[in-house]
């Protein structure tokens, strides 16, 4: 009798320090919108949350990826802008970023102040959704998805 009532004690206390940002009850969370008492915002382990894009990590992390949009369109680019930054912690950080990049006159990358979007008649900007997984420990990055389309 005393072992069934430690059991019983034992997962109340696991349940009740579960909650967040551990979230057991996933209806719940549902129902409420993701709101808790107090109207605070429930952290799900593992949710994406918004990152700020002057953020020097998303500045480095989206120029990780500006080479290999070049090579996929055999250009050089430049980011016009960081549109907008996800970030979400699995094993390391998945980086979801929006970016917009132009097409350069110049070999000197993303730092070089010569290197001016080229204006033609032709479709030369991009807008690219990246996915970057950083595991700072390994030390291993790598572009996981790229998806560009032009922009008119």
């Amino acid at each position: 009798m005393k072992l069934v009532y430690f059991l019983v004690l034992y997962c109340l206390c696991i349940s009740v320090n579960a909650h967040p940002p551990y979230t057991c009850n996933v209806t719940e969370l549902a129902a409420n919108a993701g709101h808790t008492e107090g109207n605070t915002t429930t952290i799900i382990t593992g949710g994406r949350e918004k990152a700020n894009v002057s953020d020097p990590i998303i500045k480095n992390i989206s120029a990780f990826a500006l080479p290999t949009i070049d090579r996929r369109f055999d250009a050089t680019f430049k980011i016009a802008r960081i549109v907008s930054a996800e970030t979400q912690v699995v094993e390391g950080v998945i980086y979801y970023i929006r970016l917009e990049v132009c097409s350069t006159n110049s070999n000197g990358g993303e730092d070089d102040a010569s290197s001016d979007c080229i204006i033609t008649g032709e479709s030369n900007q991009q807008l690219c959704d990246i996915q970057v997984w950083d595991r700072p420990w390994l030390p291993k990055r790598e572009l996981t998805q790229l998806n560009c389309t032009a922009i008119d």
